[in-house]
Order: structure tokens, then C-alpha cells, then sequence
């Protein structure tokens, strides 16, 4: 099993390995999402289902990255389950910290027949997302990288940035809020597939290092 604490050794500020039980004993797990392999970077994932509403609630680690005018990167690998419709308006989403449109930030899978992978620091009265189509494919893995800086937001799929809409005007995202992984904030469109692990940068990642946590060669 990889050790997710090489990573905060190498610069990030939380590194979580999803199928940890030390992290489970941590964080609410809700439901019985369950340890499957992962996507072959020493790392095992936590598969979850759906239709079981499963997800973990970890508030307290709210703060890491996130508040105020932090520029930051979020990476992880995902592998959506093969029951997922895409041809459906459908969100999935991966992580959640705050209420999205008020003080807080998302990044999810969308469906509308295009496989979109969406990342949005919300603001209070508008939605302000940055979207990428065809990102992703059922019951593949892939990796994803999300990086802020300032009114800026990118996305790198597979270690390599894809096409993205650019949002401008962003209202930092407050801190100490709700965070939740594999759910939004209402519990209304929880996440289908297997996750691990996730790594919070309080920066925003190169493309090189983006490159390289794709190809597992970002700690050596």
C-alpha cells in the first residue's frame, strides 16, 4: 500500500487514501461504501454505490486548503460505475466543501450524453463553472486535476489540460465549512464508482507536476 504522507512530505496540504480504515475511524462514513483495487498507483479505492447513498463527511478537514483567497489544486483518480447514464442531466459528484452557490466549491460529473467533468468555486447568486466534455468514460479509470488561482480555473484530464470555459470574478470560498467526498452538500446526487486517492495542493500545480502525478512519478 502506497504511504499518502510521501505526499504531504512533497508539498501537499492533505493527502487522503480513501480506503484507509485509520481515515475511516476519522471522518462519518455513511453507508458501507467498499474497499476495491485501485487504479494501479499502490493505491487501493473506496468504491461507492449510489443507490445506497454512500459518502464520507469530513469537516474537519474543511480548512485545508480552502478558505479565503488560497489558490489551490485538487487531484484524484475516478472510476465512474458502469450503471451510470450519461444521456442523462444527472450530477456526480466527487467532492463538496461549503453549499455550492453560497460559500463554497464543487468538482462533479455531469451527464448530458457529453461525459463532462465540472469544478466550480461557486459565489453567492451565480454559478460560476468551468466545464470540460467527453473527460471521461463508464468504468474506466482516469485521472483529474483542478487548480484555482485568483478568477481562474482549469481542469487536466489524464494529466493533460482539455478544453475549458473560463469563469472570471470568483468570491473566495469561506472556510471551516461542510466537506463532504462523493456527495453535494444536500445528499442529492452522491457519486457512482470508485474513488482514491485525493490530494489537496495549497497551490496551483504545474503541468509538469499535474503530468507526473498521472504517470505515478510525482515522489520520485
Amino acid at each position: 500500500m502506497a504511504n499518502v504522507n510521501k505526499f504531504l512530505n512533497a508539498g501537499a496540504s492533505l493527502a487522503l487514501d480513501l480506503a484507509d480504515p485509520m481515515l475511516h475511524k476519522r471522518v462519518t462514513v455513511v453507508g458501507s461504501p467498499r474497499v476495491v483495487t485501485g487504479p494501479g498507483n499502490g493505491f487501493n479505492s473506496l468504491y461507492f454505490t449510489r443507490s445506497s447513498t454512500e459518502y464520507l463527511i469530513a469537516n474537519q478537514f474543511s480548512v485545508y486548503p480552502f478558505g479565503g483567497a488560497s489558490d489551490f489544486s485538487v487531484f484524484g483518480f475516478a472510476k465512474p460505475a458502469s450503471t451510470i447514464n450519461p444521456a442523462t442531466d444527472t450530477n456526480y459528484y466527487i467532492v463538496t466543501t461549503g453549499v455550492p452557490v453560497v460559500n463554497g466549491w464543487f468538482i462533479r460529473l455531469e451527464g448530458a450524453g457529453n461525459y463532462r467533468i465540472a469544478f466550480d468555486p461557486s459565489q453567492s447568486g451565480a454559478i460560476q463553472i468551468v466545464r470540460a466534455n467527453n473527460a471521461w468514460s463508464l468504468n474506466t479509470w482516469f485521472s483529474f486535476c483542478c487548480t484555482r488561482t485568483g478568477s481562474n480555473g482549469r481542469i487536466y484530464i489524464n494529466g493533460t489540460e482539455v478544453t475549458y470555459n473560463l469563469k472570471q470574478n470568483w468570491v473566495n470560498p469561506a472556510a471551516n465549512t461542510t466537506f463532504r467526498i462523493a456527495s453535494d452538500n444536500a445528499v442529492t446526487q452522491p457519486f457512482d464508482g470508485a474513488l482514491s486517492p485525493l490530494i489537496f495542493f495549497p497551490r496551483v500545480l504545474s503541468d509538469t507536476e499535474i503530468s507526473r502525478l498521472h504517470n505515478n512519478t510525482f515522489l520520485s
